[in-house]
């Protein structure tokens, strides 16, 4: 049987996987202020960083950002010494799959600096259950918003559930198939009585029912997220019917395809009409990885110590994707699309379309927490955004698609107080983001260097 997706070992997500171990104390009854003294402020809004100045979190909030002579710093605060370090909002990993992760994991972002997830399919019921733990101060987790299942084109679906390959129908079965537009309304209906934000595309049906399932999502005020559809609909489709998110690289490809006003006119397009691209980098730089190497990942004998934080649910995702392996795209026609995405992007991004820094977590063999600061870096490194608008992709333009940036995203007067303590500056090197020296996350001190875990 031919390859029936180019993107990430066919099915991301695919599987409900056990909870795994794990433990973290619940914070205390009492949240006194927390003032951080001396710090360069990197806000995120774009304005040059401040040097010296002093950052007050009362109640959850940030309450002041200003000069230290300026500051009044409550008597009862927690000090916490910034002189030296960088501070920057709490970073998001837009594109995350954690029922793949485990519970255990959860901390283990926050510990990378990560405040809040976009969660893009899996097991809904247990992720719900996590969010919710978060919320209650029972476990450490980022904030988590929610994806509801994931819709597929039911003919695909129904193809691959014919691979017969082990543990593969158990997350399959979660999926929602799409093949009329009487389909696509139901499915609609289902996620939305879910209480979730976002509703989720992977294999698009063919073009009208495409259209008819996003229209009802944004009627019913969901976020539609999605790969980019097939050729057969096309990007220019996918704008107009309200598509908020593009997840991948992979199909940008087609951009590139375009006679050369078509397409600067639709990547014009794409920028007036707010819609995002998260471009999953590391996700699809690794399929280039040598199956050796990744072999060595995934059975834990690589030597990687990132692989310490590779929950044992998480290996048992990583195995399972290993059977998948043979129904992928040949490696050079991989290659080429992502050659072609990248391009794609570049134009997109020169034409004012924003990006978000997604990794596709649960993908072999994506570290949590880790391969959030690796799609940073290439971030800058292969699309040519500066260290800013690197930062920016993981704090303020999730906050924008969330339409949430009057209280996430930046580290002004009175947003929400989740914050990042650095040890170097992240303008000078972006891979300075790997310096976590200490995490705020609802206002509180969750963690700090010199505790190995949250």
């Amino acid at each position: 049987m031919k390859h029936l997706s180019s993107v990430h070992w066919l099915v991301t997500g695919f599987l409900a996987l056990a909870v795994g171990p794990g433990s973290a104390q619940p914070p205390a009854a009492v949240q006194r202020p927390v003032a951080i003294v001396g710090v360069t402020v990197v806000d995120g809004t774009g304005r040059s960083p401040q040097v010296g100045a002093t950052v007050v979190v009362r109640e959850g909030r940030i309450v002041a950002v200003g000069p230290v002579d300026q500051v009044s710093i409550p008597a009862d605060a927690d000090r916490i010494e910034g002189r030296g370090r960088y501070l920057i909002a709490g970073l998001w990993d837009t594109h995350v799959h954690l029922s793949a992760l485990g519970r255990a994991g959860l901390p283990d972002l926050v510990r990378h600096g990560i405040t809040s997830v976009r969660d893009l399919g899996g097991d809904l019921a247990a992720v719900r259950q996590w969010r919710d733990e978060g919320e209650r101060g029972e476990w450490l987790s980022p904030r988590i918003r929610l994806a509801g299942p994931i819709v597929e084109n039911a003919a695909w679906l129904a193809r691959v559930r014919g691979l017969g390959v082990p543990g593969l129908s158990r997350g399959l079965d979660e999926r929602i198939p799409v093949e009329t537009e009487a389909d696509a309304i139901r499915a609609v209906d289902s996620i939305a009585g879910l209480q979730v934000e976002v509703l989720k595309i992977r294999n698009a049906p063919r073009a009208a029912v495409y259209a008819t399932l996003v229209k009802a999502a944004r009627a019913r005020g969901l976020l539609v997220a999605g790969h980019q559809p097939s050729r057969a609909i096309g990007l220019a489709a996918a704008l107009a019917a309200g598509q908020r998110s593009i997840e991948h690289i992979e199909g940008l490809d087609e951009l590139m395809s375009l006679p050369a006003g078509q397409r600067d006119s639709l990547a014009r397009a794409y920028a007036a009409g707010e819609v995002w691209i998260t471009p999953t980098l590391a996700a699809s730089f690794g399929r280039f990885v040598p199956d050796s190497v990744t072999e060595a990942r995934v059975v834990g004998t690589s030597g990687d110590p990132d692989l310490a934080l590779v929950t044992p649910a998480l290996r048992d995702f990583w195995k399972a994707q290993r059977e998948l392996k043979a129904y992928d795209a040949p490696l050079e026609a991989y290659r080429t699309m992502v050659v072609g995405g990248l391009a794609g992007v570049r134009l997109l991004r020169a034409a004012g379309v924003k990006l978000m820094a997604g990794t596709d977590l649960g993908v072999l063999t994506l570290v949590p927490g880790a391969s959030l600061h690796e799609e940073l870096g290439f971030l800058v490194d292969s699309l040519g955004l500066s260290p800013l608008e690197a930062i920016q992709a993981a704090t303020v333009e999730p906050a924008r698609y969330f339409r949430q940036a009057d209280s996430l995203g930046t580290v002004e007067p009175g947003r929400l107080a989740d914050l990042v303590l650095l040890g170097a500056d992240p303008l000078a090197d972006i891979r300075n983001v790997r310096r976590v020296e200490l995490v705020v996350l609802r206002g509180r001190v969750v963690w700090s260097r010199g505790r190995e875990r949250p």
